[in-house]
C-alpha cells in the first residue's frame, strides 16, 4: 500500500527532474551556437543522464 501523499510527491519530483532536463537541454542549444562545443556536449549529456533513469525507476 502506498504511503498518504506518495504520488503526489513523486509527480512534483518528476516535474522538477524533467523541467531540470529541459533546462540543460536549452543551454546546450545556446552553448551549440554560441560554437561553446564542449559545454554545448556536456550540457547535452547532463539532460539525458537527468531525464531518462528516473522515469525508468518509477
Amino acid at each position: 500500500m502506498a504511503v498518504p501523499g506518495m504520488a503526489q510527491k513523486l509527480n512534483t519530483q518528476m516535474n522538477l527532474e524533467f523541467h531540470a532536463s529541459n533546462v540543460y537541454l536549452n543551454l546546450s542549444e545556446w552553448c551549440a551556437r554560441h560554437r561553446f562545443d564542449g559545454a554545448a556536449t556536456f550540457l547535452r549529456t547532463r539532460a539525458q543522464k537527468q531525464h531518462h533513469p528516473h522515469y525508468a525507476r518509477i
